[in-house]
């Protein structure tokens, strides 16, 4: 068990759950079958939230 995910283990939240239970299973089966030994992360930097200028971002698994 990875020890983030021992971390998180009593949390309750879909999030979690969707991340370690749909996604990660996904990109490891892939990562076999293309003999990769990791994932990698795209980020896109969308400028400033109005209102309060908060940075905004979308994170995309790859």
């Amino acid at each position: 068990m990875s020890e983030f995910k021992a971390r998180t283990e009593g949390v309750q939240h879909p999030l979690i759950e969707k991340i370690f239970d749909e996604i990660a299973p996904k990109y490891a089966q892939r990562a076999e079958e293309l003999g990769q030994r990791g994932g990698y992360t795209r980020i896109y930097k969308l400028g400033e939230r109005r209102g309060d200028a908060a940075p905004v971002a979308i994170i995309e698994l790859v």
